[in-house]
């Protein structure tokens, strides 16, 4: 089995057991398309409460690290510790700032992808146990939608870096000229 293969057997183990906790009435659950190209900015789940609230989820398993999350997506992200069985929720905007201390993963920009590494006592607020997972999903989100300075800066981020990869595509293709191709 590929580390690919391995990684997204992980995910889709940490997808079954949030699918798994204890969802009050009234509460449902879609989950966003498997990882691939087109899947950028989608959600793993999207969780919908009696009052019309959707809430975009990205969820994550952890064990010696949390990797490839994406805070511009600007998504509720939700931890998984199988060892333990704890949870972590973490509100879009105190994604930004955590990951603000960090190296992209993949890159140079850490709110493209970054590992935020494994849970420690900085992640204190965000833990809770399993029952309490829906409500912190989205007392999460209304918080994150509240700190609209922090939303604000995530589009700005990604409308730059969107036209920064437009521009470094054209001057690749310029060079062809350059090189009598």
């Amino acid at each position: 089995m590929s580390e690919e293969q391995h990684i997204h057997k992980k995910g889709k183990e940490a997808i079954v057991k949030f699918k798994q906790l204890p969802w009050p009435k009234g509460i449902s659950l879609k989950l966003g398309r498997l990882a691939g190209r087109g899947t950028r900015g989608e959600a793993d789940c999207y969780v919908a409460y009696p009052d019309k609230t959707v809430v975009p989820v990205e969820i994550k398993r952890t064990k010696t690290g949390t990797s490839q999350v994406r805070a511009l997506d600007y998504h509720v992200t939700v931890v998984w510790q199988p060892c333990d069985d704890i949870y972590w929720v973490i509100p879009p905007h105190e994604l930004m700032d955590y990951c603000s201390n960090f190296a992209g993963q993949h890159g140079e920009n850490p709110f493209e992808c970054c590992n935020i590494g494994r849970p420690t006592d900085k992640w204190g607020d965000w833990k809770c146990n399993p029952q309490d997972v829906p409500n912190r999903i989205l007392e999460a989100h209304l918080a994150g939608q509240e700190a609209s300075s922090h939303k604000a800066v995530a589009e700005q981020i990604a409308e730059d870096l969107r036209k920064l990869a437009q521009k470094h595509k054209e001057d690749v293709r310029r060079c062809r000229g350059f090189m009598g191709g």
